[in-house]
């Protein structure tokens, strides 16, 4: 393909569209179909088809970047989950104020779909986003009963899941860095792990390792959410 390009009035030499170009445009836009099927692999509508199929899985996300992957998700139309306590309401000066639910396990976001090689390049797709839990192979399923019980847990009325954490934090206080501990809540319910370090903070929380099929990984969990082995 070739053009005039005229300047001061004076007609140039045909200028030659590089073939290259062309067929970058076209890997462009061949880059952008994939990665729309890449998504929709991973969407809601089609693991709603596939009930029998569909499972929950949990991906690592940048520390504070938790709620920007929720709504790239959400809006991508896929089913995701970011583990929170309720919003908590307040009074000062006079006025209601209603303050969001901490993030219950940092670093990390729930989805639920059918698994493939295409939906999880999707998902990896997502901007801070960095991994799968259990690796791209043999991804770490999230049982359905450990996200109900986490729930049914977070819908408890303040007051008495306070109580609760308090008395549980209360028979953890001797736990310390080298523990071994099982985890007793949330999508890592079930696992065993060594307590890393203590954390400072008035939300008692430690740094635990666990270890899933070979593979090392580390969570911030709060300290009542543990069992001292």
């Amino acid at each position: 393909m070739t053009m005039q390009h005229k300047r001061n009035g004076i007609s140039g030499l045909p200028i030659e569209i590089r073939k290259f170009a062309s067929d970058k445009q076209d890997t462009a836009i061949s880059l952008h179909r994939m990665r729309i099927r890449e998504i929709v692999a991973a969407s809601k509508r089609v693991a709603d088809e596939n009930p029998d199929l569909a499972g929950w899985y949990c991906l690592h996300a940048l520390t504070g970047r938790e709620s920007s992957v929720e709504k790239a998700l959400t809006d991508e139309r896929v089913e995701c989950l970011v583990l929170r306590e309720p919003e908590r309401k307040v009074v000062r000066r006079g006025r209601e104020w209603t303050l969001p639910g901490k993030l219950w396990l940092p670093g990390f976001v729930l989805v639920r779909c059918v698994p493939s090689n295409e939906a999880f390049r999707g998902l990896l797709g997502i901007q801070h986003v960095t991994d799968i839990v259990g690796g791209w192979v043999r991804p770490y399923r999230v049982s359905d009963e450990s996200i109900s019980q986490f729930n049914a847990v977070m819908q408890e009325k303040e007051e008495e899941r306070e109580r609760q954490r308090l008395e549980q934090e209360a028979k953890n206080a001797s736990i310390k860095a080298g523990d071994r501990v099982l985890i007793k809540l949330g999508p890592f319910t079930g696992f065993e792990a060594r307590v890393v370090k203590m954390l400072k903070g008035k939300d008692k929380r430690c740094n635990v390792e666990y270890k899933l099929m070979g593979r090392a990984g580390q969570l911030n969990i709060p300290l009542a959410n543990l069992e001292k082995l």
